[in-house]
């Protein structure tokens, strides 16, 4: 079992430095490629240190001609082809046309018209970025991955530093064990040290040398990887025990070593557990660390498997060719000479932006950016020697200091790790010299010719090329890729634009150059305006179905995992004790005990599998059918899995018992799963009843089959859950309008190539709605999906080589039979596998399978949501469907709008006649300016809209789902482990087993009732209590409260049927949204009665509830879901942009489009309304009406499923059916019972509606729903934006008017704008638009980006308020179910009789005030101590305490005044939550001692103390962390500065009337900017606000209701007792005290409050009415300092720029176009390449926000934990006699010492350590940990000379782990004394973990949090390809814009140009201020605040538990 490391690897050539002997082969002859073997040798190049931007003042300007490591080398050559193609351009139309005299795009026909150019660079550069933001968050977790193993690893080692001894004298278990013991032990801790680097080298090769080989040679075999390892350090070679090791793991699999280890290790720990050397508890949490460490695994997998995939880039990559080589043809117009640079600058741009996301998608290759995984490992080495040395001198110390001298070679002998870990220092000193040598010399690597054939090629999903010419070959792809399936709309699109061509020569001659010279063609306006709106919703519509896609990915991942996870702690944990271990002597097992466990193994193997190959039935076959034969029946897909690969299919795995009974056939295809987990369970539970299984091993194998179920509940979701046909529909409608008609707009220019723009069109807008649909479902046959068959395929041959090796290794099998039954089931897939790879065996089953008749099968539990058909010709058929879209209910709209258009046309008519060719021809037209501006802001807010709304739908799914699953997996516990004993078993009784298993059965039954009665309240909750119930006559009608119990007709099983007539009675007395918990209580009850008969282990009782809590917390997500809906103020100001616009369009269109306005009037009104109206329908998933989540059902399936298997397990247990009251309800369904009693009609007035209002929060004024809305809404003023943003308005409509006025006295009025010449230069003071149509854009993106982050803190607010509430009350179910004496059938029952009832009951109704006391402080903290009341005032603690007003209920009621005074002089405000938490534990903790509480009810109980706390934590993190003040500045002025020179764009076409669209566009920019700083503040007075004062009131309702019901049938005799002690009085404070109190005392605020306020004034942007103005001029705390050269260089430039055109072109009198100057360019290079750099610009701002708000939440996570910690050790270690008190207190005082050095650790290495301090430069290491001069407490304070030295000794990177080391030493010698019990023991160990980034496997949608977080938000900055890539396009682009602005802005030039510059150089200079939140500049977070805060905290409750609670507890009125 032990094993000693060995320092120098036995049995191989050469010793362990990796050198190679003379005469071996050279490195080319190990490549896989040929095409290496020319090439000279080269060494392995290490990945460099990670490349930064220089933030240096002319950083900008130097850091542009860098080329190496930048992107600029991977698009040279994009570059070169641009240039060359803007030659022949320039060419083309210098020799083809008049050079001369082509002034516009129709003076020469190969120039192109820039319309289609800038609508489609908006759309493409929006695309590209958001590709490229996709690729970095893949890099970003990647490094998060790395993070999570690190973390997993280095617990291991801290845990077998801590846990992992023999117990001492005074400990529990100590017993006198030998000294050969004692050295085994120390061999296995280093064993362990070993194995965790052995793990992290097979990860490090399995994610980067399997796949790419080395640096120098690419791809090598696996041999070499495993003998030389030139990558590692350490290599393998140093790693491995000896040659016969590394033969050992060369026969397993690659992906399959890492999973080997972790049981190896896993195996190790089991056995010493067993020896009573480690706890159970603590073994399985090194398990659920290498669990942690694979998971992080499989999620790196996940990144390198699972690309953008090809047929996206392909389509992507295609768009943007022809897009970057045609512009040329656009530029030669304007550009003339230039042509060729402005191209190629346009290629870079773009071609730059791809090469981006490219480089950073797989990061973990060996190409820059990417990341370091040998110094990861290197890391990892050194840190955990470092922690065992330390560690085993710190106990060598406590051994000497606690033992006599003649215990001394007893301690020396417990300390033989130091020799065998000096050794392993000597190793990492000689690979440290090796690695030096290593850069000096070239290698040669030592391989057989034979072992070529060793290589094995994994099979990949077909990824993008990545050679030089593969952006034009790829581009000209036929297979696999999108275009196959669009060949329709092609075709039809050549036929179109061949038609449109032809009609207008038929009618006006070939003479058109203009839209307006025919009839049949269109003007390009509305395509304008609708087609920016329209790109973003397919670019949004693209990215959801890629989530869905890689979310399925990663549920395939999950499974994986858990599957595996399963069946490594069934190969390790189940089996018999044996020699030495702990009950191997007293076992006394039957004949074929051991034989029966190792069958129980390989059943266990078998149902595995099972699961996989159910679960690809239900996600794949049963939807879609087989690949070859379609739709087949589910006899034959169970007997020949047509697709399955051989050794995997279900024929393999199904016994012939099961196939002769057809067992698996009576079950449902989606119960199949179910009742796999059922059966595990059982086989589990029945090896831990016999005692060959820990319980929390057992319990840890029920959690990853929940886990696994959970998984695929996540595929269905996916699959279940498609995009809402009204969202498909409306999108298929507006592309094919859009496209269809566009030929009619070409061809006014392109005449007979009209086609040609028409087919990319097509292909642009077609192709990204195909790779939507590609993507939407990963589990079909069609590409790109996820390989099902083969993740089996690895699941099985994995799992079977799992358990083969660790049956050879347990070397504990009595018989032979059972070992051959595995070693057979082997043979039998490998010979599976054999015969698929020969040819003729595949062909006679391929004739085998096309031979059988196919049948057909129903589709399994298809989506209930309606589908757009996927035809070839569907996107013709879809236009003509009607019902069942968002047509219906946007027809007012469409006619009105289609009336308007009528109307406009009328108009111009009547005043202006018919000959109107241009708007500026008549006044009643208008230009398309203001439209195309304010087009592209509505679009983002529409499609802003819209995707948060599907976000919500698809999160209902999500936790619909959950509660889905909390349903059923109690269902299966109660089945599985809820059972008597049975013979042979620990506790079988004989006497009373007949008695007990009836007593089961009808509990069984009743616990199945009241899970369906649970979920049958919770849908009612859902939907009908907010919409009542459908009615055919009157629609949705309004019913009371006690038709819905008593006749639920909508319910299925219906609450009529399922509750008693006294149930009905009971039920209706409680508000709706509680009865849930109520019922949820009931079963707990249930089930702790039988937790205390020994029928249900604790474990498994508390799975059981922990499940329910699972439910009612996904309730209450489902709750948040639909009561945080978006803000009416936002809908409101949406409606009236959309209404202005839309019905404004017609006299834009009215210009061109003559009698047919109505036209393009129907398709923008659809477009912009259709789009709302999407929003609107899924933005409630749970009412009645399509699209929605049906509830009713799901109700009906849990309850089929429930029944089901119970009526399987109690036939397996030979207990009969159980099916009993409820399932009358299916006999009456199946006798044809109607399902919608359509004859009761409920027409019961609103009022008679129960209104739930009054038991929570106050309801939000919601956009009301009708036909008229969008008119009737729009005019509304109160609770909307206007009273906020009047001033914005008004000064709108000024300078609107002062435009006019100004253009009128200047120029007079005949300036005119036409599209083609640019006249606007004809007046000083008239812009250009197209400037600000590509700036509105960005900004639009920006402010809906912010507003986006808003809606984030506000949403994770309303979450935080419901994790408090589902705290409060888990809490308060838990007291009122746990906290009771034993009843007389119990067995603790006599031991309970001396508990006093009075006092139990008393201490219940205290921690029931105790709780409201508590949110009343939360509620103090988030709100009243900041903002004072709702009327201003602010008002003192003290008086805030004992008044109380805004409270409901009021603290004043729940407080006495001297209770009030004690807080007020002895607990700070933000202290108070912790005191009252503490306080509750304390109660908790007394009663677990008395034996009334079990330990782990008492630890549920502290867990939702604990869940609290976090939720406080959340909410305060979201009111304190607002968007930094630089952020909202910047984009103040850039928002001032665009917002008021618009009208000076708008007054050209406008005229007097351009304050119109002024007002619109202020009110759109400005009303969505105050909307985000509403909502940012989400817990002020001021809508829509989070009413925290309805939750607390609804909270309190709640658990009074629950405290009332849990006092029946609680006391001790059995009886009902009085409820009447819950009924708490709340009057008012007449404490006689109160009036003592002097006014000046009560109105004293904190000086911490108002230290707070003060730094949030400080951080915060001003809200008052004209900060939108005055803080214009502010430059403290800005950016504008930092970015002081770049304006002086663009002011210069610009200047410069004048200058050159009034002296370099005197050619011309005056310059009016770009054309007349050679010094002067026109502004369409910039309006295209603006967009992407803008939209990289915010995208990047956005990422760093996103850093900075994480480096907060990171924090706060480190604060939460050390505070979590450190409470739980003051309140529950307690000695159990007076003695040992002093020893404690010490021990407390020493804990938060080191809780205090934890932080200022954590602290100095992640500031400190990196950025010195600012006072003192360049200080070293020592004099920081020495002096600490910046810390608050300092540790200079903290520690003392000995531990100086210590920590000095390590790594500053490493000393957090040592001092967690240490903390969790001293609590875990506590634990071994019994002064704390095992639970709170290991749940500060677990919190510790926590505050150093552990990743805890049972949350794989967590991220790595903690420490780690924090260390990797600074040590991965955004890489620098992408900062270079930006800096580069971003400085030409700036300093080149003075060249456009010179032709219309004249003198001041410099001006523009100054402020655009500031524009983009300040968001790039914000986004680098908060890329590093850990600085000492500002914007940062404040650590010290952080670490006194928690040295305050706990100094605190240790004094208040130093004087107990029985002092403080004080209760009003008892």
């Amino acid at each position: 079992m032990s094993t000693s490391p060995s320092p120098e690897p036995k049995g191989r050539p050469g010793g362990d430095n990796g050198d190679v002997e003379a005469g071996t082969p050279s490195p080319t002859s190990m490549r896989r490629s040929s095409s290496f073997a020319s090439s000279p040798k080269r060494r392995t190049v290490f990945v460099p240190k990670e490349q930064e931007l220089s933030t240096s003042r002319g950083a900008f300007v130097t850091e542009m001609f860098r080329v190496q490591k930048t992107i600029l080398t991977k698009v040279a050559l994009q570059v070169t082809l641009a240039a060359v193609v803007g030659f022949i351009a320039l060419v083309a139309m210098q020799n083809l046309c008049d050079y001369e005299s082509v002034v516009s795009s129709d003076d020469c026909w190969v120039t192109f018209e820039n319309t289609g150019h800038v609508v489609v660079g908006i759309v493409l550069g929006f695309l590209l970025v958001f590709r490229t933001d996709l690729a970095y968050q893949r890099y970003y977790s990647g490094k998060e991955a790395l993070g999570q193993v690190y973390c997993a690893l280095r617990n291991i080692n801290v845990a077998a530093t801590a846990f992992m001894r023999v117990p001492k004298k005074d400990e529990i278990g100590y017993r006198n064990i030998g000294t050969d013991a004692v050295n085994a032990l120390s061999k296995d801790r280093v064993e362990i040290l070993r194995l965790t680097n052995l793990m992290y080298c097979f990860i490090r090769q399995m994610i980067r040398e399997q796949r790419h080989g080395y640096s120098d040679t690419g791809p090598v075999n696996d041999r070499e990887l495993l003998r030389n390892d030139r990558a590692g350090k350490p290599k393998l070679i140093t790693v491995f025990r000896d040659a016969e090791e590394e033969e050992y793991y060369s026969k397993i699999d690659h992906n399959n070593r890492p999973n080997v280890v972790a049981s190896h290790i896993t195996h190790i720990v089991e056995h010493h557990r067993r020896l009573g050397n480690i706890s159970e508890r603590a073994c399985l949490d090194i398990f659920h660390e290498c669990e942690a460490a694979l998971f992080a695994l499989k999620e790196c997998e996940r990144i390198v498997t699972t690309p953008i995939p090809y047929q996206y880039l392909h389509m992507m990559n295609f768009i943007l060719f022809f897009y970057v080589y045609t512009v040329p043809f656009v530029f030669s117009v304007g550009f003339k000479e230039f042509t060729p640079i402005a191209a190629a600058l346009i290629a870079l741009s773009f071609y730059g932006v791809n090469a981006i996301g490219s480089s950073m998608e797989d990061p973990f290759n060996w190409e820059p950016p990417c990341h370091d995984l040998t110094n990861i490992g290197w890391r990892i080495y050194r840190e955990n020697t470092a922690l065992h040395e330390k560690m085993d001198t710190i106990e060598k110390e406590e051994t000497l200091a606690a033992s006599g001298a003649n215990r001394l070679q007893r301690a020396k002998a417990a300390m033989q790790m130091a020799p065998a870990l000096k050794a392993a220092i000597a190793a990492k000193n000689d690979a440290e010299a090796e690695m030096a040598q290593f850069d000096m010399q070239t290698e040669q690597i030592e391989e057989d010719a034979d072992d070529i054939d060793d290589i094995e090629i994994v099979p990949r999903e077909k990824e993008y090329g990545k050679g030089r010419f593969a952006f034009i070959t790829e581009v000209f792809a036929w297979t696999n890729t999108v275009t196959p399936s669009i060949v329709p709309q092609l075709l039809l699109a050549v036929t179109i634009a061949c038609f449109a061509q032809g009609v207008k020569i038929a009618a006006c001659g070939e003479e058109v150059y203009l839209a307006t010279d025919c009839w049949i063609t269109f003007d390009s306006d509305a395509h304008k305006i609708v087609g920016v709106a329209m790109g973003f919703l397919l670019v949004f519509r693209v990215n959801c179905a890629y989530e869905r896609y890689y979310d399925g990915k990663g549920a395939i991942g999950r499974m994986y995992d858990s599957i595996r996870n399963i069946n490594i702690i069934a190969s390790t944990l189940i089996r018999q004790s044996q020699g030495k271990e702990i009950g191997a002597q007293t076992a006394v097992l039957k004949a074929g005990e051991a034989d029966q466990i190792e069958i129980d193994k390989a059943e266990i193997l078998r149902l595995s599998n099972l699961y996989h190959v159910f679960i690809r039935h239900a996600v794949r076959e049963q939807r879609v059918g087989t690949s070859q034969h379609g739709k087949v029946s589910d006899d034959d897909l169970m007997t020949y899995d047509f697709d399955a690969l051989p050794g995997s299919s279900v024929s393999d795995f199904v016994t012939e018992e099961e196939l002769s009974s057809r067992f698996w056939h009576k079950c449902s295809v989606m119960n199949r799963v179910n009742v796999v987990a059922s059966m595990i369970q059982t086989i589990v539970e029945r090896q831990r009843r016999r005692g060959n299984v820990g319980e929390r091993a057992a319990f840890e194998i029920y959690s990853q089959t929940e886990q696994v179920l959970d998984a695929w509940q996540g595929m269905m979701r996916i699959v279940t859950t498609p995009i809402p046909y009204t969202y498909l529909h409306m999108v298929q409608y507006l592309v094919f309008f859009y496209v269809y008609s566009a030929p009619f707009v070409f061809s006014a220019s392109f005449d007979y190539i009209t086609f040609l723009p028409s087919v990319i069109v097509t292909l642009g807008f077609y192709g990204i709605n195909q790779i939507g649909i590609s993507l939407e479902d990963p589990f079909s046959w069609i590409e790109p999906r996820h390989d099902m068959s083969s993740v089996g395929n690895r699941i099985m041959k994995e799992n079977l080589q799992i358990h083969v090796l660790m049956q050879k290794e347990a070397h504990s099998l009595s018989t032979q039979g059972s070992s051959s039954k595995l070693l057979g089931l082997m043979t039998e897939a490998l010979k599976a596998k054999e015969e698929e790879a020969a040819a003729k065996a595949a062909e006679e089953l391929a004739k085998k399978k096309a031979g059988r008749k196919d049948a057909s099968v129903t589709k399994v539990n298809a989506a209930s949501d309606r589908e757009v058909g996927y035809g070839l010709f569907s996107f013709v058929t879809v236009l003509f469907k009607y019902k069942g879209t968002v047509l219906p209910k946007i027809i007012v709209n469409v006619f009105l709008a289609m009336a308007m258009g009528f109307f406009a046309n009328q108009v111009k008519e009547w005043l202006c006649k018919s000959e109107v060719t241009t708007h500026t021809d008549c006044d009643f037209t208008f230009g398309p300016t203001a439209h195309s501006v304010v087009g592209a802001v509505l679009g983002f807010l529409l499609v802003f809209r819209t995707d948060i709304a599907y976000y919500r739908y698809y999160e209902g799914k999500k936790f619909v789902g959950q509660l889905y699953q909390a349903m059923r997996n109690v269902n299966v516990a109660f089945t599985s482990v809820m059972r008597a004993d049975v013979e042979g078993e620990r506790n079988f009784d004989a006497a009373t087993v007949q008695d007990v298993q009836e007593q089961l059965t009808l509990d069984h039954i009743e616990l199945r009732r009241l899970s369906n009665v649970m979920y049958a309240c919770i849908r009612q909750a859902l939907r009908e209590q907010r919409h009542g119930m459908p009615d055919d006559n009157t629609g949705m009608t309004n019913v009371n409260d006690a038709d819905l119990i008593c006749k639920d007709i909508y319910g299925h099983p219906s609450l009529a049927v399922l509750l008693t007539d006294d149930e009905k009675e009971e039920l209706g007395k409680i508000d709706p949204q509680n009865r849930p918990n109520v019922v949820a209580a009931h079963i707990q009850s249930i089930v702790e009665h039988h937790r205390r008969m020994n029928n249900i282990s604790e474990r498994g009782a508390f799975d059981i509830y922990h499940d329910l809590e699972l439910a009612l917390a996904a309730f209450k997500q489902c709750e948040r879901i639909v009561t945080t809906k978006m803000p009416y103020q936002y809908l409101q100001m949406l409606y009236f942009i959309c209404f202005f616009f839309v019905f404004s369009g017609a006299f834009v269109f009215t210009a061109s489009y003559h009698y047919i306005t109505f036209i393009p009037c129907f398709i923008l009104s659809i477009a912009f309304y259709g789009v709302a109206e999407i929003g609107r329908s899924i933005d409630d998933p749970f009412k009645f009406a399509e699209p929605s989540h049906d509830l009713t059902s799901l109700g009906w399936r849990i309850y089929n499923e429930t029944l089901q298997m119970h009526d399987i397990c109690a036939a397996q247990a030979n207990r009969g059916s159980v099916a009993g009251y409820a399932d009358k309800c299916i006999a009456e369904v199946k006798a044809g019972a109607p399902v919608l009693p359509t004859e009761i009609v409920y027409t019961v007035p609103k009022d008679s509606y129960r209104n739930t209002a009054e038991s929570g929060e106050k309801k939000r004024k919601d956009m009301p729903i009708g036909s008229c809305v969008f008119i009737t809404e729009v005019f509304k003023i109160s609770d909307t934006v206007w009273l906020r943003i009047w001033p914005q308005i008004v000064l709108a409509f000024i300078i609107g008017i002062a435009a006019q006025l100004l253009k009128k006295q200047i120029c007079g009025q005949g300036v005119w704008e036409v599209d083609y010449i640019k006249t606007h230069a004809d007046c000083y003071v008239t812009f250009s638009d197209e400037s600000h149509s590509v700036v509105g854009a960005v900004l639009a993106f920006m402010l809906v980006i912010r507003t986006n982050l808003a809606y984030l803190r506000y949403y994770e607010a309303k979450q935080g308020l419901g994790d408090l509430h589902n705290g409060l009350r888990n809490l308060n179910i838990g007291v009122a179910a746990f906290l009771r004496p034993a009843l007389p059938s119990e067995p603790n029952y006599e031991a309970n009789k001396n508990v006093d009832m009075n006092e139990l009951f008393s201490d219940r109704a205290e921690m029931l005030r105790l709780s409201a006391i508590l949110f009343a402080f939360i509620r103090h903290m988030l709100r009243e101590q900041r903002i004072g009341y709702a009327d201003g005032s602010t008002v003192g603690d003290l008086k805030l305490m004992l008044e109380d007003k805004m409270g409901k209920p009021s603290l004043s009621k729940l407080l006495t005044a001297d209770e009030a005074r004690f807080y007020h002089e002895n607990v700070p405000f933000r202290n108070r939550p912790s005191y009252v938490i503490a306080k509750l534990n304390m109660y908790a903790e007394k009663y677990r001692r008395m034996g009334v509480l079990s330990e782990r009810a008492a630890y549920d109980i502290y867990h939702e103390c604990e869940l609290i706390l976090n939720s406080v934590v959340t909410c305060e993190r979201v009111v304190s962390t607002p968007v930094p003040y630089p952020y909202l500045h910047m984009m103040n002025f850039i928002l001032f500065c665009y917002v008021y020179s618009a009208p000076f764009v708008f007054t050209v076409s406008f005229k007097w009337i351009s304050f119109i669209p002024s007002m619109i566009l202020a009110l759109g920019f400005y009303g969505i900017q105050n909307i985000g700083n509403i909502i940012e503040r989400p817990f002020d007075y001021e809508e829509p606000n989070h009413d925290i004062s309805g939750v607390g009131w609804k909270i309190w309702r709640e658990i009074v209701q629950i405290h009332q019901k849990g006092a029946q049938g609680n006391g001790a005799d059995g009886t009902v007792t009085s409820s009447s002690m819950f009924d708490i009085e709340l009057r008012n404070q007449t404490v006689s005290s109160a009036d003592q109190i002097s006014s000046s005392e009560m109105s004293a605020r904190r000086k911490s409050v108002v230290a707070l306020q003060e730094m949030e004034r400080k951080n915060e942007f001003p809200r008052t009415t004209f900060a939108f103005f005055t803080q214009l001029f502010k430059t403290e705390n800005t950016v504008i300092v930092k970015v002081v050269p770049q304006l002086v260089l663009a002011g210069i430039i610009g200047v410069l720029a004048q200058l050159l055109k009034l002296y370099g072109c005197t050619h011309v009198d005056v310059v009016l176009s770009p054309s007349d100057c050679y010094y002067t360019f026109p502004s369409i290079a910039h309006s295209i390449a603006g967009s992407i750099i803008g939209f990289l610009l915010v995208f990047r701002i956005n990422l760093s926000y996103g850093k900075y708000y994480d480096g907060k939440v990171a924090l706060s996570e480190v604060y939460s934990s050390i505070r979590n910690a450190g409470i739980n050790f003051l309140v529950f270690c307690n000695p159990q006699n007076d003695e040992d008190k002093a020893v404690v207190d010490r021990d407390k005082r020493e804990l938060i010492r080191l809780c205090n050095v934890l932080f200022a650790l954590i602290r100095q290495n992640i500031r400190e350590h990196r950025h010195g301090i600012p006072e003192l430069p360049g200080k070293d290491d020592e004099f920081i940990l020495r002096e600490d001069p910046r810390g608050a407490p300092s540790l200079k304070v903290l520690l003392g000379p000995d531990e100086v030295k210590l920590y000095l000794s390590v790594d500053f990177n490493n000393r957090p782990n040592v001092c967690m080391a240490q903390i969790q030493r001293i609590v875990e010698k506590n634990r071994r004394k019994g002064y704390i019990s095992q639970k709170q023991a290991f749940d500060i160990y677990h919190e510790t973990e926590m505050a150093l980034g552990m990743a805890v496997p049972t949350m794989l949608m967590e991220k790595i949090g903690g420490f780690m977080a924090c260390e990797n938000l600074v040590t991965t900055p955004v890489p620098y390809q992408y900062l270079h890539m930006l800096n580069f396009v971003l400085f030409i682009y700036v300093f080149t814009a003075p060249f456009v602005f010179t032709v219309s802005f004249k003198y001041v030039t410099p001006f523009p140009s100054v402020i655009v510059a500031l524009g983009y150089y300040g968001l790039a200079e914000i986004g680098r201020a908060l890329d590093d939140p850990f600085t000492w500049e500002e914007p940062n977070h404040d650590l010290n605040e952080l670490s006194n805060r928690i040295d305050n905290e706990l100094g605190g409750i240790l004094q208040m538990c130093t004087a107990g609670v029985a002092a403080s507890r004080s209760r009003r009125g008892a």
